[in-house]
């Protein structure tokens, strides 16, 4: 379930530092709030309500299948994506078996693990006018804006 201001959380769990800051990167270029915890301890202590979950397939203290299964008794129901350097066929199926979406094998280009990111979150409701995206391609200009809706508006009443 999306946050209220739409922007989507996510939260790595990896007891690898450099892991863990690259998911984090990654998953924050591709627009993410995101929370990081280095165990299932710390994972199963986060607060909030993540849309999205990344967890290391083997942590010190719970394996991520047994850290999953904790989140879901908790009431998670985000999609959950496993990650691991470790992935053969068989691991892939017991991890989908587990109740993982995906799996994503370490190491990962950021293209990689943003397009795994975004393809197992929520998908808003594109707005109808993107003020954000309509200035952006008009190089910001407000009153060039303002000046192509009422274009477009008057089309629309000839219509």
């Amino acid at each position: 379930m999306p946050t209220k201001d739409s922007t989507p959380r996510v939260l790595i769990v990896d007891d690898d530092p450099v892991s863990l800051r690259f998911l984090e990167a990654a998953a924050m270029q591709s627009g993410c709030v995101v929370a990081t915890a280095a165990d299932g301890a710390a994972a199963l202590a986060a607060n909030g309500v993540f849309d999205l979950l990344l967890i290391d397939r083997r942590l010190p203290d719970l394996d991520g299948v047994e850290l999953l299964r904790a989140l879901r008794e908790r009431g998670v129901t985000a999609p959950a994506i496993a990650t691991s350097a470790e992935i053969d066929a068989g691991a892939s199926t017991q991890l989908r078996a587990a109740g993982f979406m995906d799996v994503l094998e370490k190491p990962a280009s950021v293209r990689r693990i943003a397009r795994i990111v975004r393809q197992h979150l929520p998908q808003p409701a594109p707005a109808l006018l993107d003020d954000v995206a309509a200035l952006d391609a008009i190089g910001g200009d407000t009153n060039a804006l303002r000046a192509l809706r009422n274009l477009g508006a008057l089309e629309l009443e000839e219509l």
